[in-house]
């Protein structure tokens, strides 16, 4: 019987020891004789050794004596994650070129529209542009950084990382890839949980800032 298995007694369960991670991958799990723990191996390639059992039956189990070092999980703090957080913001310094636009349109409801030429000014300003630019590439950015954050996860033997493919919630605003690896890191590695409560903060700073933005810019296109 493996550790772990559902419906063992505390005193059948296996002694400490590496043995095949339950989660399928080519490597060793360290069973400390009640829980498995963060720590792998690999390749698993501990010998087998013979241990008695019930009623003088004998079962294989690896040695542990012979494991390699522990791999640490020292992906957690990776720069990848770091990206995958920020640079959904990147566009944001850029709001206040929209400013024009918003100017230009309240003009045309008004019925003083600006002419072709200043039209076209707007639309032309570098800021403007760098905005549309970072705005459309900034998410496809976000969803690269976080594959290479959840191989960086893969590599360094994490059980089944929160994968990254729901880093293409990005494209719609909102930061689940973080969130979600944020809580299967801590719950795995119990480590991590600081990318959970900053996608928060910066989500919450940054919101807060477009809402001010947006007032204080309508108030002021009143007066």
């Amino acid at each position: 019987m493996q550790p772990g298995d559902s419906g063992v007694d505390e005193g059948t369960h296996p002694p400490a020891g590496w043995y095949p991670d339950p989660a399928g991958y080519p490597r060793s799990r360290w069973w400390d004789g009640a829980h498995w723990t963060m720590h792998f191996n690999r390749p698993f390639d501990a010998p087998v050794l013979a241990e008695s059992g019930l009623g003088g039956s004998t079962r294989a189990v690896p040695a542990a004596t012979v494991a390699t070092a522990p791999v640490s999980i020292d992906s957690v703090n990776s720069v990848w994650i770091w990206l995958v957080i920020l640079l959904p913001y990147l566009a944001f310094p850029f709001l206040f070129a929209l400013e024009p636009l918003f100017a230009a349109s309240a003009l045309e409801s008004a019925g003083a529209p600006l002419s072709p030429e200043e039209q076209l000014a707007i639309l032309l300003s570098p800021s403007l542009i760098a905005f549309f630019i970072i705005g459309f590439t900034a998410p496809w950015v976000t969803i690269y950084c976080a594959y290479r954050d959840w191989r960086g996860l893969q590599d360094a033997q994490l059980a089944q990382p929160f994968h990254w493919a729901w880093s293409f919630l990005t494209l719609s605003g909102y930061p689940v890839y973080s969130i979600g690896r944020a809580i299967v890191t801590n719950r795995r590695a119990k480590q991590g949980m600081w990318v959970l409560w900053t996608t928060i903060g910066v989500f919450v700073l940054v919101t807060v800032a477009t809402i001010v933005w947006t007032f204080s810019f309508s108030f002021n296109s009143l007066q």
